[in-house]
This record gives structure tokens, sequence and C-alpha cells, in this order.
């Protein structure tokens, strides 16, 4: 899984979960402050060129006192060969938080620096608030599951087959077929999102986790495009490819935005 996108469904699926549970906890496995820094900065209305900064749990327990309504992730700008760019940072999909309220809504964009000073490595994860004036378009306002289920299906096992006819096999059995198989509900991995959620949402999200192969070197954007080629099959490589990474990135999006949707999203 794209480590920045992992982040940002741990944040906004914890942030809904303390809002229900009304608990604040430690965002686990970014509250040792050793390997990786979080904060939120909020620019301050009263006094420009100031502003707020909070840390996870400082950041929840300010939306808890405003009365925040849940947290969503919105999947835009969408860029060419994210795909294979999603392996590295900065790279593939640009997400954000939406944190909606009764009358408004908040845009929160994450940006990731790696800080290095000897002998420690820390990633510097900050989420910026825009405008809050910011006229912000939810194009959807459900969430089916039911479907993102079936294209998820349909995504792996047309990707499943092509591994099978490019004899790419460590693939097919190691990652497409374990993941439908997880979606299908036939095995069961260890849940990503907090227990508030529907177990299909969590098998969404585990069959995501269990399919991602969208790496750098040694993944499914290595060799196995050559091995398309030699079988003829190099269309048949890109838009399945690129059907599951568009799929899952809906998923995410859908899976995530699931709890509470109905009640909240206006």
């Amino acid at each position: 899984m794209n480590g920045e996108i992992h982040h940002l469904m741990l944040i906004a699926s914890h942030a809904n979960r303390c809002l229900v549970d009304k608990q604040l906890e430690k965002l686990k496995p970014y509250d040792d402050d050793k390997h990786y820094r979080v904060q939120f900065i909020k620019p301050n209305n009263m006094l420009k060129g100031t502003q707020t900064e909070y840390n996870t749990i400082s950041w929840l327990q300010d939306l808890k006192n405003r009365d925040c309504k849940g947290v969503m992730i919105l999947n835009n700008s969408k860029s060419k060969d994210e795909r294979i760019t999603s392996a590295f940072v900065g790279g593939g999909r640009k997400w954000s938080l939406i944190c909606l309220f009764d009358n408004t809504k908040e845009l929160w964009l994450p940006s990731w620096e790696l800080e290095n000073k000897p002998p420690n490595t820390k990633w510097q994860i900050t989420y910026n608030l825009l405008d809050p004036d910011l006229d912000i378009n939810l194009e959807n306002d459900h969430v089916n599951l039911d479907e993102l289920s079936d294209r998820l299906k349909n995504a792996l096992s047309n990707i499943s087959q092509l591994a099978e006819d490019i004899d790419e096999e460590f693939w097919k059995e190691s990652f497409f077929d374990k993941a439908l198989q997880i979606v299908e509900g036939k095995l069961v991995k260890e849940n990503q999102l907090p227990d508030i959620y529907s177990d299909q949402a969590q098998r969404i999200i585990n069959a995501v986790y269990s399919s991602w192969v969208f790496g750098g070197m040694g993944s499914w954007n290595d060799s196995p495009p050559y091995s398309a080629q030699l079988h003829g099959k190099e269309k048949e490589f890109s838009l399945f490819s690129d059907t599951l990474y568009e799929t899952m990135m809906d998923c995410i999006e859908g899976a995530v935005n699931s709890y509470g949707r109905d009640k909240y999203a206006k």
C-alpha cells in the first residue's frame, strides 16, 4: 500500500471512531515521534500571518469541540502514469481530508517531507487547512459498497487471468487470487479499519491491501510488462492494470467514507 494513502485512510477512519466513541487515543504507529512527526496547521483568521499547529490528539480534540460530524477522504487531481508513480513519495493520486460540520466543510491537504537530521531520519507529515470558506462539492452523496465489491471482483478476476496467460503465476496466486477470496469473504485477514466499519467495508479495504502490487523494482510494474510483451498482451496488461488501480482508488475512498455518510453528507 502507498504510505501516503495508508496514513490518510488511517487518520480519517481513526477520527471517525474517536468522534463516535467520544474517546481520544494516540494514532499508532504515528505516536512515538521517532520516525514520523504529524501536524495539522490552521491559519488564524483573526491574526493574519499567524497559524495554529496541532498534533493528532489536539486536532481530534478540536474537531470534537467544534462538533465535527465526520471525516472523509477525497481522491482527486489524477495524474499521468500514476499507477507507476504511486511507488514514490509525492507520486500517484492526490488526496485530501474533508471534515464535515453542520454548516461548512473543511479541506485539509497533506504534504510529506523527509527530515534528515543525523542520527535520525524522520518524516514530517503536515496537513494544511485551506480557505475554510472554500466551496467543496462532494459529487457522490452515497456509497454503494455492493457496486464497489463487484467492480473489485471483476478487476481482480481479469488481472488474475492475465497473470496466468503471461506466465506470472506468482502474482496470480500470491496477490490477485487471495484478494479475490478476501472480498468474497472466503479468506479472513486482520482488519485495517476501526471496528465501527461494516464487514463489507473491511473486506474491500483488506482486499486492496492484499492486492497492492504497484511499486518500483520487483513489483508488478517491473518485469511483468515484459512478460506481457512476450505473449503479445501489452494492451491487456495496461488496461487491466490501470483498471485495478483506478478501482482501488475508488474502493479506498468509498470504504473509508461509508461510515455514516448517509447521515452527514450534504
